[in-house]
């Protein structure tokens, strides 16, 4: 909660083990939401656009070098988020008034298409319909304070990405065979 490109990049190396490449299926690389944050409201997490996307080019870079490849990396891009709602939650938060929000869509947006085209740059996987991605989360109902996202919310970005992770991983052979393959417990 609440990394940013920045904030992460210096321990992508160390995270990244041996085994764990060995073993890798996919990775994926949800971030951009904290890196857009309106500067003048939230310089903490901010991180400017161009920072943003090189930032996300060196972390992929640092997973293509540990042995990860291009084909079991997928970059989601920030969804949107509910200006006023997360105002509102601020507020309540720190039982105080906040003119304007950190957080807007014009700048995620920006953000989300940093993402995307890091991706490509990169020659990983994105969102095979990024915009309906964005077009579809981009209502209150997804979110449970602006950002963080509802029951609706996660249900909606996960029938975006599992599609993917299939995609990404039906070359791997099946341990056990599907349940309803399974007699009644009588073999």
């Amino acid at each position: 909660s609440g990394y940013t490109t920045r904030s992460i990049k210096p321990y992508v190396s160390s995270l990244v083990t041996e085994n764990l490449v060995k073993n890798n299926a996919a990775t994926v690389i949800w971030l951009g939401a904290n890196d857009s944050n309106v500067k003048e409201l939230n310089e903490a997490q901010h991180v400017p656009l161009e920072e943003y996307k090189e930032n996300l080019k060196e972390i992929i870079q640092i997973l293509l070098e540990k042995g990860i490849m291009a084909s079991k990396i997928l970059v989601v891009p920030p969804p949107p988020c509910n200006e006023e709602m997360w105002k509102r939650a601020l507020e309540a938060k720190t039982q105080s008034t906040i003119k304007l929000s950190a957080r807007n869509n014009e700048l995620t947006k920006l953000y989300y298409r940093a993402a995307l085209d890091a991706a490509r740059d990169q020659n990983c996987q994105t969102l095979r319909k990024p915009d309906m991605y964005w077009d579809s989360m981009n209502s209150s109902v997804n979110f449970c304070d602006g950002l963080h996202f509802s029951k609706h919310g996660a249900e909606l970005a996960f029938e975006f990405i599992i599609p993917e992770l299939i995609d990404m991983t039906k070359e791997i052979s099946v341990v056990l065979p599907d349940w309803k393959e399974l007699s009644n417990g009588t073999n």
